[in-house]
């Protein structure tokens, strides 16, 4: 049965963020094990506009306004830098209390963290949102032939295409074509290629 629309944002509310735990990216040098487990969970817009805005104050502290709508490598760098460690901040959460984040700010974040300890933690970021999120990315041979098996037997009542990336579109529409290209290849009556039967005609 279908919830109404109330009822489905209360479901909405009520359903934990999508989250994954992993270990810190950096090792204890006494046992070479990581130093622990944080939890990741993806950012709601709300939350990716105030980074972004909290960035820009960052940049705005440090460069001040006359530079700050000045285009450069140099403000472009401290942007990235800014931003990247405002999403960190908010998505880096306690493994065993989500609701509390693993850095006191963002401002921990640039100060503690390495640049690889930063790379690997946005590319765990990335990858987590890739796989939990509700946009496909990568598919099978097998889900695709499931698609084209969906888009024959009527694409007007099916095809969600919404729920996939665009690399997943490209892939799909890669298999359509070899599919039609093996399909022009050979008839299907006689196994005999329809170049050939065309040329000895």
């Amino acid at each position: 049965m279908a919830l109404t629309n109330s009822e489905l944002f209360v479901e909405i509310m009520k359903s934990p963020r999508p989250h994954r735990i992993v270990d810190f990216p950096r090792n204890n040098p006494s046992t070479g094990e990581s130093l622990g487990k944080l939890a990741l969970w993806i950012l709601t817009p709300s939350e990716h506009v105030q980074a972004a805005g909290s960035a820009e104050e960052y940049c705005r502290s440090l460069l001040g306004v006359a530079k700050l709508d000045e285009r450069s490598a140099g403000r472009d760098s401290i942007y990235e830098t800014a931003v990247t460690s405002e999403i960190l901040f908010r998505a880096c959460r306690r493994a065993e209390d989500l609701k509390l984040p693993l850095f006191p700010s963002s401002a921990d974040v640039r100060a503690y963290l390495t640049g690889d300890e930063v790379a690997v933690l946005v590319s765990a970021y990335a990858e987590m949102q890739s796989e939990l999120g509700p946009i496909k990315s990568q598919m099978g041979e097998l889900e695709m032939d499931a698609w084209v098996a969906r888009l024959t037997a009527g694409a007007d009542a099916v095809a969600p295409f919404y729920l996939l990336s665009s690399e997943m579109k490209n892939d799909l529409i890669r298999h359509l074509a070899a599919q039609l290209r093996n399909s022009r290849r050979f008839n299907t009556g006689s196994g005999i290629p329809v170049e050939s039967s065309i040329s000895d005609a």
